[in-house]
């Protein structure tokens, strides 16, 4: 017997998919609402959908190593980062002063 109403409704929607029939006509024989076994489909559903598969429980990133010397632009506190690859930031347009006005840079030597 089932121990609570979504394990009552889980096995209602595992009966209904495999008897076949449509939710309307389950439902007649069951004496249930096919609203209610529709949504508990759906609910069931979006349940199996959030939970985190193996693959999407480990995330690779990049490593990212700090640099043998910081450069003298990093005075600021900002830290240097190097990446096994070359990265295209979205502002690779912006002249120096305009990334530094817009990361909030401001000082001696900062736009």
């Amino acid at each position: 017997m089932a121990t609570n109403t979504r394990d009552l409704w889980a096995k209602r929607v595992e009966r209904w998919k495999d008897s076949g029939l449509t939710a309307k006509e389950f439902a007649a024989e069951m004496g249930i609402n096919p609203q209610t076994l529709a949504y508990w489909r759906w609910r069931l559903k979006a349940e199996e959908a959030e939970k985190p598969t193996k693959k999407a429980g480990r995330k690779k990133h990049a490593p990212v190593e700090e640099p043998p010397s910081a450069p003298a632009d990093c005075a600021n506190g900002a830290v240097p980062a190097v990446l096994p690859r070359p990265v295209r930031p979205p502002c690779a347009g912006l002249s120096a002063s305009a990334l530094c006005r817009a990361a909030g840079c401001y000082g001696p030597g900062h736009g």
